[in-house]
C-alpha cells in the first residue's frame, strides 16, 4: 500500500472560482450514471445522502498529473477532513473492486462517528485500522493501483487553507466493452493509444455530476487519472485525475 498524505478533488477553473467564494465544497447528489461507478447497489441508491468525492489513490508514489474531470485540483491534508468530521470516523463499503479494463475501482463511505444514515444498514463497516484498500489510523495506507479509491464524504468540506495546482486535462471515453480510454496516451502504461491498450484514468465515476455545480460528470468519481503519460507521471479517477470525479 502507498502512504497518502491528502484526499483530492478534480474541478474545471469556473467550479474552482465558485468554491473559493466560500472556500466550502458542498455535498451534491449521488447519481452515478453506469453501473460500474457505484458505490451501492442500483437499488439503494436513493438512500445515499448528498456528498462530496475525493480520491486518495497515488501514481508511483505521487498525486497524479492528468485528469477527465477539468484542469484544477485542490488538494486536503487527510487529518484536516477527519478533524471536520470530529475526529473520529467509520469507513464504510459496499461495491468494490469494479474492473474496468486494467483497474479496479472501489468508493467508499466516510462518516462521523455515530451517524444514522439509513444507508449504513445496507453497507459493510470497515475497520479502519486495517482493510485492503484504505486504513486511517497511525500512517495513513491507501491501495495501489490498479486499484483506485474513492471516498465519498456526506458533508460540507471547508479547503479554506487547501492548495491547489494544475492537472492536464485528459477526456476519457468508456467503450461499450467497459474499457475507460483518454483521447491521449495510455493512462497506464503511457503508450499511445493507437496500440490499443487500456487509456483509463482513475478519476471518481460515482457521483456522475459536478459537485459544486450538479453538472454532469459522466464520471462522478474520483478525478485523478494518475501522472502525466509524457513525463512519465501518473495521473488516475475515480473517481477523477486526480483528484477524483468533479467532487466538489
Amino acid at each position: 500500500m502507498d502512504g497518502p498524505t491528502f484526499f483530492y478533488h478534480a474541478t474545471s477553473a469556473g467550479n474552482e472560482a465558485l468554491i473559493k467564494q466560500t472556500n466550502i465544497l458542498m455535498p451534491h447528489r449521488y447519481n452515478p450514471p453506469e453501473d460500474w461507478m457505484m458505490m451501492v447497489s442500483n437499488e439503494q441508491r436513493h438512500l445515499v445522502p448528498n456528498g462530496v468525492w475525493f480520491c486518495a489513490t497515488l501514481y508511483d508514489g505521487d498525486l497524479p498529473t492528468i485528469s477527465p474531470l477539468g484542469t484544477r485540483r485542490v488538494r486536503i491534508d487527510i487529518a484536516n477532513v477527519i478533524k471536520q468530521l470530529g475526529g473520529n470516523v467509520k469507513l464504510y463499503a459496499r461495491v468494490t473492486n469494479q474492473k474496468v479494463g486494467d483497474n479496479f475501482y472501489t468508493r467508499l463511505m466516510l462518516v462521523k462517528e455515530g451517524e444514522n444514515f439509513e444507508i449504513l444498514n445496507h453497507m459493510s463497516q470497515l475497520d479502519i485500522a486495517e482493510n485492503q484498500w484504505l486504513t486511517l489510523t497511525g500512517e495513513y495506507r491507501v491501495a495501489r493501483r490498479p486499484i483506485w479509491v474513492y471516498i465519498y464524504i456526506p458533508y460540507q468540506i471547508d479547503v479554506s487553507n487547501c492548495d491547489w495546482d494544475e492537472v492536464r486535462y485528459v477526456p476519457r471515453v468508456v467503450h461499450p466493452r467497459g474499457e475507460d480510454e483518454t483521447t491521449g496516451e495510455d493512462q497506464t502504461t503511457g503508450k499511445d493509444q493507437t496500440t490499443g491498450k487500456d487509456q483509463t484514468t482513475g478519476e471518481d465515476q460515482t457521483t456522475g455530476k459536478d459537485q459544486t455545480t450538479g453538472e454532469d460528470q459522466t464520471t462522478g468519481e474520483d478525478q485523478t487519472t494518475g501522472k502525466d503519460q509524457t513525463t512519465g507521471e501518473d495521473q488516475t479517477t475515480g473517481e477523477d485525475q486526480t483528484t477524483g470525479e468533479d467532487e466538489t
